[in-house]
Order: C-alpha cells, then sequence, then structure tokens
C-alpha cells in the first residue's frame, strides 16, 4: 500500500511539473459578480468557448484575469453540464430569446 501511494504521489508530482511547464498552474478561486448583463458583455470577449481567458483582462473595479484562467461551474449553473457550460450559453444567460421568424411560424 505503501509503494502505490508514493507511486501515486510521484505521478501527481509530474503531472504538476507538466502543467506548469504548460503554463497551466493550479491557482485559486476568485469569485467575479457581474451587476448586469453589461458588465457580462465586456468579459465575453475575452473568452474562449471553453470559458477560459484569450487574453489579460482588467475591469475599472481593479479586477484582473490572466490569460488561462478559467471560469468555474458554480450556482446558478450547477445544473448544466460542462458541455451546456459554454461561451455561447453565457451570451444568451438572462437574455429573452430572439421572436420566431414569420416563415417559422407557419411550418406545421
Amino acid at each position: 500500500a505503501r509503494a502505490k501511494l508514493k507511486l501515486s504521489d510521484f505521478q501527481q508530482s509530474e503531472k504538476e511539473k507538466s502543467e506548469k511547464k504548460a503554463g497551466k498552474v493550479q491557482g485559486f478561486r476568485l469569485e467575479v459578480k457581474c451587476k448586469d448583463l453589461e458588465e457580462l458583455d465586456l468579459l465575453l470577449p475575452h473568452l474562449t468557448n471553453d470559458l477560459e481567458m484569450k487574453d489579460d483582462f482588467t475591469t475599472e473595479a481593479g479586477m484582473e484575469l490572466a490569460k488561462g484562467d478559467s471560469m468555474i461551474k458554480d450556482a446558478p449553473f450547477n445544473h448544466l453540464t460542462q458541455r451546456e457550460f459554454t461561451k455561447k450559453m453565457l451570451s444568451e444567460f438572462g437574455r429573452e430569446p430572439p421572436p420566431p421568424e414569420e416563415g417559422e411560424e407557419n411550418k406545421e
């Protein structure tokens, strides 16, 4: 059992070293609250489709987000799967769906 533990510690250490070389260092959780949809709209262009920062971004309030930072799925998004938690979903969050086009209503 002790040999297995040492082996898993070694594997974890190697994984952390490779992630560090790749620029992915385990960080910490930072809560970011957007007061309204306009604040969210300012953040969206700086995110990849997987909700990772494409570039460095600083808000007027002084919050700094660095390239590689990523969003963590938390309330009110707990019910979503990781595949559903995307930039497209965030861009539609809290907005009215577009009205159906006139040709689509009479397709039945």
